[in-house]
């Protein structure tokens, strides 16, 4: 899951410092630069996250070489990686505002050449030796241990015989001029001694190891489909992985297997497969995707299978027509609209499932009619479009009845709601759709219907992304800006409502509490970098239960509230937001944290928790699975804080 922050800047940034402030040379190292004055603004895309980008980011250099990989910590702290190619010498370090305006500071960080450790056997100890140093008046030409191929040869002197022994690979030995170097493994250091007639046995020991000081190993990201979303037990769905991505390694070489019924068995493997049901049902496909380091990801695919028969329609024109009598058999015009695909389900008895195939628009002149059908329909449409540009002051998907579903839709330009659930409806769902550029909200009345998970849902210009008109479930979703809105807004006929798992970024706050929108549980979320505060609870509102959320880099209060709202707050990081962690609270629990959460790259959206982050394994057990479709409730030995559970 990913996320991004708003800000900006109209002072020049204040660089104070930069940590570590010096190096070996030869060694890439992640580096944290303080300062005062730091916003960036940046875009993120979250249906194309390899199309995010900087619009207005910082720039940092050191003398005239360009930091790479720049992130936005915090208002006081930036972190950059110092390429490896950075030659010996001090620094001037550069910061550059996205107003253009800079900031530096002299002198302030250094490249030493690499050194190793030296055990002449004194009682001294360890010594270090720089190239081209001596060991019993020995001339040694130090090799770089972490980059060459093993047995590439180097010049230790004229006097010496040498052997190596790198702990991971097979040992190796040369002798007159040749000591061997090693492409030994992170977890391993090359010890190598040498023997000179001259004096006691010298041991070199390279203790930075290969890789020192570069960013450390992050999980894939795994992304799974399949095609067609929905079809009969005739059908050969093909599944593919290959959306995943990993930030350290190429995708090909990643691992990739799938499980086609999400019982726990791989069966089968590589980027793409395929697969006939045998039987009708819904089945959950599992993607998981490794990397060499041994780090997983998962992902799920929902497909639904029919029996072969009359209950699959297949949307077969984009035209929006709406012949009289039209089936699928006989539908008159140029094909069988999904406008006349949802008046029949509707009028038919069952539940039937609609196969809006990919690359159709469906450029509506009005409102869909309303998913009406007393056994509920279900509509697939991955990679299918709904253009409501046409249909004037409209919506464009109204449910009218219980147990509907609609999955994998991209829906735009609606005037109203681009989907409204009615009140007195249940069991119906909104999953792995794509919302952007409505004038208007989702809306979601009745009880027990779900939005989520995998949407991703951008809220228009004029009110909320999401608004609760009834005690419902939004759950793993993506609600971000750039926008004026509010990503969730709950009423007073919302309470009771659950908000779990999402990430809540770059709108104007994250979730709103309307007068009495009472008793509502707010779980493991991400809630960052909205102009505004995080939540905003009105005064009368009691009853809810807020854990394990992070609340981070809001322009507000992460809180805005008091004691009196809530009955249960703990274990959430409150930090780094622009008025404070809670308007009148006395206490955000005892398990409550105010600290940097890690995230993996926040200038460029990566809002998951990085292997260092001190979130890992810091939150509470809600018996609720926050792996999704990864083995267990969570990994390892207890739930993260935040919407993301690191593998």
């Amino acid at each position: 899951m990913l996320g991004a922050c708003p800000g900006a800047s109209t002072g020049a940034p204040e660089p104070t410092g930069i940590e570590p402030a010096s190096i070996e040379q030869g060694f890439a190292v992640e580096v944290a630069i303080r300062g005062r004055g730091f916003a960036p603004k940046v875009l993120v895309s979250y249906q194309d996250p390899a199309g995010s980008y900087v619009m207005a980011g910082f720039g940092a250099r050191l003398g005239e070489f360009e930091l790479q990989q720049i992130a936005y910590v915090d208002s006081g702290t930036l972190t950059a990686l110092v390429p490896a190619t950075l030659p010996v010498g001090d620094y001037d370090l550069v910061v550059t505002a996205p107003s253009g305006l800079s900031g530096s500071l002299p002198q302030a960080f250094t490249v030493f050449p690499h050194t190793v450790q030296v055990d002449d056997g004194s009682a001294t100890g360890d010594r270090p030796i720089r190239d081209g140093g001596a060991i019993d008046g020995a001339s040694l030409d130090v090799p770089r241990l972490d980059a060459a191929q093993l047995d590439a040869p180097v010049a230790d002197g004229p006097n010496a015989d040498a052997s190596a022994s790198d702990g991971a690979l097979p040992d190796t030995a040369a002798s007159d001029g040749a000591l061997p170097d090693t492409a030994a493994s992170d977890s391993a250091f090359l010890d190598v001694t040498v023997a000179d007639v001259a004096g006691p046995d010298a041991t070199l020991s390279d203790r930075t190891g290969p890789d020192s000081g570069t960013s450390l190993n992050t999980p894939p990201i795994a992304v799974a489909s399949v095609s067609p979303g929905a079809g009969s037990t005739a059908v050969l769905f093909e599944a593919d992985g290959s959306g995943s991505r990993d930030r350290e390694q190429a995708a090909a070489t990643l691992a990739y297997r799938w499980d086609w019924e999400n019982d726990g068995t791989f069966d089968a493997a590589g980027v793409f497969a395929s697969h006939i049901f045998s039987a009708p049902g819904d089945y959950q496909v599992v993607l998981e995707v490794e990397d060499r380091e041994g780090l997983v990801a998962y992902a799920a695919f929902l497909v639904v299978v029919v029996a072969a028969g009359p209950d699959l329609l297949d949307v077969s024109t984009a035209v929006d027509e709406a012949d009289a009598g039209a089936t699928p058999q006989t539908p008159g015009g140029s094909g069988f609209s999904l406008r006349e695909a949802i008046a029949y389900a509707n009028a038919t008895a069952g539940h039937q499932v609609i196969l809006v195939p990919p690359g159709t628009t469906a450029a509506i002149d009005t409102a869909l009619p309303d998913l009406s059908d007393n056994a509920g329909a279900t509509i697939v449409g991955d990679g299918a479009t709904i253009d409501g540009a046409a249909a004037g002051g409209s919506g464009c998907v109204g449910v009218a009845s219980s147990d509907n579903r609609i999955l994998g839709l991209e829906i735009f330009n609606c005037s109203s709601a681009p989907i409204s659930v009615a009140a007195g409806t249940s069991g119906n769902q909104v999953a792995r759709c794509f919302l952007h550029d409505n004038d208007w909200t989702v809306v979601l009345n009745g009880s027990g219907n779900t939005f989520g998970p995998d949407n991703e849902l951008i809220p228009g210009s004029r009110s909320f992304g999401i608004y609760l008109q009834g005690p419902n479930t939004v759950v793993g979703n993506r609600i971000h800006g750039p926008s004026t809105s509010t990503a969730i807004s709950i009423a007073t006929g919302g309470a009771g409502s659950r908000i779990v798992g999402n990430f809540l970024c770059d709108n104007t706050m994250g979730v709103q509490f309307e007068t009495q929108a009472n008793s509502c549980q707010i779980w493991h979320n991400t809630v960052h970098g909205n102009t505004s505060s995080g939540f905003k609870i009105a005064a009368n509102v009691t009853g809810t239960d807020l854990r394990n959320n992070i609340v981070a880099g809001n322009g507000g209060w992460g809180i805005d509230g008091k004691d009196s709202n809530l009955l249960l707050v703990d274990f959430n990081d409150v930090t780094a937001n622009v008025d404070g962690q809670c308007r009148a609270c006395s206490a955000l629990g005892v398990n409550g944290l105010d600290i940097d959460p890690g995230f993996v790259d926040t200038a460029t959206g990566d809002l998951r928790l990085g292997p260092t982050s001190p979130l890992i394994d810091r939150g509470t057990d809600l018996g609720i699975d926050v792996n999704g479709p990864a083995p267990g409730l969570f990994e390892p030995s207890a739930p993260d804080i935040g919407a993301f559970e690191f593998p």
